[in-house]
């Protein structure tokens, strides 16, 4: 797939050599193109950054560029709004050092909502819960987004996330709000958005496959530590349930 609206996707990272490689190739075998992806790291102590320097310098083809630096910063929230402010692409992706997107069309069919649906500034999906091996534990399914169930805990599940640039340069994650900085970020955001009624067939359309796969669906892994990683992918019509939710504006 080809296409004039390059998308930025931001990994930040520390100390993850034992997933990086493959969060890079995962966003490296998208289909779409042009593609540029962004790795901030935390001056890690592991094989990151060798990791980093060895995948600079292979030939990924046409459309795909890449950039990275290792430094001390102030964590995670830091670390994103550092790789928000080297953002190029119109549409932007936020996927953790240990999170990968396993469907190659992922990108591709964020954009085509985005392009064919103007009034939307940022969709997401369900998230799958796996094992480490990549073994599938369950599929959690996320109801449409609503800013006054968010109060109460809901949460957008952050792999799947794709937003339009305006959002990045508008709204930054806040450092004081860790360990849920992604939680926090999705109130600054829906403070201000509204989302479209499941009912709207102009923000159910675009998710619509027909693969027996789920769509836009994200699998979580379980850390050494028993922290969570997600995969991202994209599928199932077979349920013909809606498949994402939608930011408008206001």
């Amino acid at each position: 797939m080809v296409s004039s609206a390059l998308v930025s996707i931001v990994t930040p990272s520390f100390n993850q050599a034992r997933f990086i490689e493959e969060t890079l190739r995962s966003v490296e075998l998208q289909r779409y193109r042009p593609l540029h992806q962004i790795v901030i790291d935390g001056g890690s102590r592991d094989a990151t950054v060798d990791i980093l320097k060895r995948w600079e310098t292979v030939d990924h083809g046409p459309g795909y560029t890449f950039e990275w630096v290792s430094e001390p910063d102030r964590g995670h929230a830091n670390a994103l709004n550092k790789g928000f402010d080297r953002v190029q692409g119109e549409f932007v992706g936020w996927l953790n050092s240990d999170d990968v997107y396993f469907d190659r069309s992922v990108v591709g069919l964020a954009v085509d909502a985005f392009q064919t649906h103007s009034d939307i500034d940022l969709v997401h999906g369900e998230v799958a819960l796996i094992s480490e091996d990549s073994g599938l534990q369950m599929i959690l399914c996320y109801p449409k987004f609503d800013y006054e169930r968010a109060l109460r805990g809901y949460m957008v599940s952050q792999p799947t996330v794709f937003l339009r640039r305006s959002l990045v340069d508008r709204f930054r994650l806040n450092s004081a709000a860790a360990p849920a900085i992604d939680f926090d970020y999705w109130l600054q955001i829906g403070r201000e958005h509204t989302t479209a009624p499941e009912s709207h067939g102009r923000a159910e359309q675009p998710w619509r496959r027909s693969a027996s796969r789920c769509a836009l669906t994200t699998a979580v892994k379980k850390g050494q530590a028993g922290s969570l990683r997600f995969e991202t992918a994209f599928g199932c019509d077979s349920c013909g349930s809606l498949l994402y939710s939608n930011w408008s504006r206001c």
